[in-house]
């Protein structure tokens, strides 16, 4: 009787944190999804035993791939877990997507669209509904996130970047803003419950010292290995998990690594523009773009508030003021 009043007595004064469930994500997608997901263990410290991270990789998956091989069942896919015992991500080759919905209860499934087709609504409206639709069969009660990509390099020489953004970073850029504002926030408002904006963070730091001639990219569209798969990592891990963890990324240690030419300096940067993008609603101007021109009927902010009512513009500039004092004036979009 003695005793388990005294273990009772001491779970009730353990931190919460340590009695928490253990979070589980799964993502679709393609490199851009693991290049968001790979170095958020890196992030978890001691904490990787409580967050189960897994995605499914097909290069260039789009979301018309998804649909069709949730469809066919084909093992197409390349299953990617991170094993926390190891310490390490490991494959599974020939992986069909029902394994894998099934594998687990997730909490949070993670969606985007192929990079090259990732500011095109056009390529979103008709096939994400469905998408959504065959996985709640799977999992009725997982929480959807939106990964926001980024735009490619300045210099790419992408197809896509000629064909679809005309070779113009700030186009590609603005286009995705509008195609992850229409997702999360109008006419898929009620399915998403996340928003990943690695887009967002990335160009943010295309505006600092940070800035090399790769433009974070390491061969012009998909991002590079450290600073930028670092970037990325920062940005899923304080939209998806650090209420879970109860620490934000700007308390997250620097972890040591291979890149001896960064310093702590470089790193707490990256973590503070990651959280002020994901926490300033403001500092996401969300608007429409209609026949390559910029088409604003409202700006709403993350929260889904309507700000001022505004004409149509061809130049938007926003000037953001960021908690950690930062200030930054930023092209948003410019037709050139």
């Amino acid at each position: 009787m003695i005793r388990n009043a005294i273990i009772l007595f001491v779970c009730f004064l353990m931190p919460s944190v340590s009695l928490a469930q253990k979070v589980r994500i799964l993502g679709f997608g393609s490199s851009f999804m693991e290049d968001a997901f790979y170095r958020v263990p890196e992030l978890l410290g001691a904490d990787t035993s409580r967050v189960e991270l897994a995605f499914l990789y097909k290069s260039g998956g789009s979301l018309t791939d998804h649909i069709d091989l949730m469809r066919s069942q084909q093992p197409a896919y390349t299953y990617y877990k991170y094993n926390n015992d190891l310490g390490e991500w490991e494959m599974h080759d020939n992986t069909n997507s029902q394994y894998a919905l099934l594998e687990h209860d997730w909490d949070i499934i993670v969606l985007q669209q192929s990079a090259s087709e990732s500011g095109l609504y056009s390529s979103v409206k008709n096939t994400l509904a469905p998408l959504i639709d065959s996985i709640r069969h799977y999992q009725p009660e997982a929480r959807l996130a939106w990964h926001m990509t980024w735009a490619f390099a300045r210099y790419s020489t992408h197809p896509a970047f000629a064909e679809h953004y005309e070779r113009s970073q700030q186009l590609m850029y603005y286009r995705i803003i509008s195609v992850g504002s229409r997702v999360y926030r109008d006419e898929f408002g009620d399915e998403f419950q996340y928003l990943i904006p690695s887009g967002p963070v990335i160009q943010a730091l295309r505006d600092t010292y940070l800035e090399s001639d790769n433009d974070f990219c390491r061969d012009g569209f998909h991002i590079d290995f450290n600073l930028g798969r670092y970037a990325v990592a920062c940005a899923t891990y304080e939209s998806l998990l650090a209420d879970t963890l109860h620490l934000d990324i700007r308390q997250v240690p620097t972890m040591p690594t291979k890149d001896s030419i960064y310093t702590d300096s470089d790193y707490a940067l990256i973590r503070d523009v990651a959280y002020d993008i994901c926490h300033d609603t403001d500092s996401l101007v969300w608007s429409y773009i209609k026949d390559d021109r910029v088409y604003s009927r409202r700006y709403y902010n993350l929260q889904g508030v309507p700000l001022a009512d505004s004409p149509k513009r061809r130049i938007v500039v926003r000037q953001e003021r960021f908690e950690s004092g930062r200030v930054s004036s930023n092209l948003i979009y410019k037709k050139e």
